[in-house]
């Protein structure tokens, strides 16, 4: 008994098939096809977007086809069900015609084949006609859309795809902040700007599970946020995230990176800190001199022995009065950790639970042979090093929830308060400061100067005098002083 196949497609799940599939089905019927031996193929999938080996449809047709040698017979609605691209129309015609298997258009009514299975030539006519007409259509709606499209984003509404990170869409299509979102987008640019890479800030959201792609797109998405001026507001009704300012910090120290990080032998601790207050530049670090230099005529100049000290003596004291904090914000601080803390090791817990369901199933696939041992054991390997790595954060974790528990409930039971003159209770140093006058590591000290010192404004009024105006993190205050780098003495 013969067979045969109606090919249906729509383009989106808004809309029906039932309609096709039954104009079609009542014309194999009226061929002699009988219920049985009608095979339907029913799918939602573009003919724009999709060439012919992702067209699911298109797939199964031909797996029906090269299995059962009784079909002889295709059917479909019109043309553009088959596509929309005359290049795979005429593929699919000429596929059919190889094996000798008609193809029946119902609008308008089209039999590729005479009876002794040549081409017809009146329907080769129609055939290219209607192919044609379908495939202008296509751009006709493409140039429609585009239009679409781009009057949507002149009038400030969503047109489709991915939402920015920090936004959402209201049915309308409106942009509207997403609170939740948009504090993670503050807290990056935060922490971006006091000396986080973009590899740490990854690591971070991903063990918070706030992101849940890998490590490497994590830094691309990160890198996109930096530099992505949709959150001050630079795009019609997308509101301000966060400040122009906080942005243009942002891109200057962007812009000191190379890909590769700095080198080894260029890091010193008032890098990226010094500006020139005539010309407003940044000072750039000549290794080879021992100085800071403005590479604008007339620029400032400064050598590493002279400015080095009096950076690091001012870091190490506000380093100090940093953490000289009310013991209710500290309290408030080791709470936040804790919660973070948590959230790590919930997510991490969740995501072993889940890789551990992907092994009950991997070994089940393996028993039935829908896997072959080989790949089933590196599969299998590579899960559980997976779980072993995640296992052992969650210890980390833990071991560090712990120190945190056991130092808020120091700050609760044992720190000793003392009243200042304003009335406010501070508790004597929570810290011993890591021996900071000690520190000879390069990237700690580096570390400690970005927490606390903003930038530094020098000039020379004259040879041997050098002004410094230190703007600080800590409490925003600026220190202005004088030193004569003659003599090698402050001035005040």
């Amino acid at each position: 008994m013969k067979k045969c196949i109606l090919l249906i497609r729509v383009s989106t799940f808004n809309q029906d098939l039932s309609q096709q599939t039954e104009a079609v089905k009542a014309e194999a019927i009226k061929d002699g096809y009988a219920e049985d031996d009608i095979i339907v193929i029913e799918d939602h999938e573009s003919a724009i977007k999709l060439n012919e080996e992702e067209r699911n449809g298109l797939n199964r047709m031909k797996q029906f086809i090269e299995k059962d040698k009784s079909i002889n017979c295709v059917y479909v609605y019109e043309i553009s069900r088959i596509s929309r691209q005359a290049k795979i129309v005429f593929s699919i015609r000429d596929y059919l015609i190889e094996r000798k298997i008609q193809l029946i258009v119902i609008k308008p009514y089209i039999k590729v084949l005479n009876p002794d299975f040549t081409i017809s030539e009146t329907s080769t006519i129609f055939f290219s006609i209607f192919s044609g007409l379908a495939e202008n259509e296509m751009y006709i709606k493409k140039a429609r859309m585009r239009r679409g499209v781009d009057k949507a984003k002149a009038m400030g509404r969503h047109a489709g795809g991915h939402v920015t990170f920090g936004y959402k869409v209201d049915k309308q299509h409106l942009y509207h902040i997403d609170e939740e979102e948009a504090k993670i987008v503050r807290w990056v640019f935060e922490k971006y700007i006091e000396g986080w890479s973009m590899r740490r800030l990854s690591k971070e959201l991903i063990e918070r599970g706030i992101y849940t792609c890998t490590f490497l797109t994590g830094v691309q998405n990160i890198n996109n946020m930096i530099h992505n001026d949709i959150y001050i507001g630079s795009k019609i009704g997308r509101e301000q995230i966060i400040s122009k300012d906080t942005f243009e910090k942002a891109q200057k120290i962007c812009n000191r990176k190379t890909y590769h990080g700095e080198r080894q032998d260029t890091k010193r601790i008032c890098k990226g800190l010094l500006y020139d207050r005539n010309n407003g530049y940044l000072l750039s670090v000549n290794k080879p001199s021992n100085v800071y230099f403005s590479k604008r005529a007339k620029g400032v100049a400064v050598s590493f022995k002279i400015i080095e000290p009096i950076i690091w003596d001012y870091a190490i004291k506000k380093y100090k009065s940093l953490y000289e904090v009310n013991t209710r914000e500290r309290a408030k601080k080791l709470v936040e950790c804790i919660i973070i803390l948590s959230t790590k090791i919930r997510n991490a817990e969740e995501q072993i639970d889940e890789k551990k369901k992907q092994l009950d199933k991997l070994e089940e696939r393996i028993i039935l042979g829908k896997v072959n041992e080989k790949l089933g054991d590196k599969l299998g390997s590579q899960l559980n090093n997976e779980i072993s790595e995640l296992s052992n954060k969650i210890i980390e974790w833990k071991e560090e929830d712990e120190k945190k528990q056991i130092e808020l409930r120091k700050i609760n039971e044992n720190m000793k308060s003392t009243i200042q003159p304003d009335g406010s209770v501070f508790y004597e140093t929570l810290y011993d400061y890591k021996k900071v006058n000690e520190i000879e590591d390069i990237d700690e000290q580096i570390e400690l100067v970005r927490q606390v010192i903003d930038k530094v404004i020098l000039d020379r009024p004259s040879r041997n005098i050098l002004n410094i105006e230190i703007h600080n993190k800590v409490d925003n205050e600026v220190e202005k002083l004088a030193y004569d780098t003659f003599r090698h003495v402050k001035i005040c």
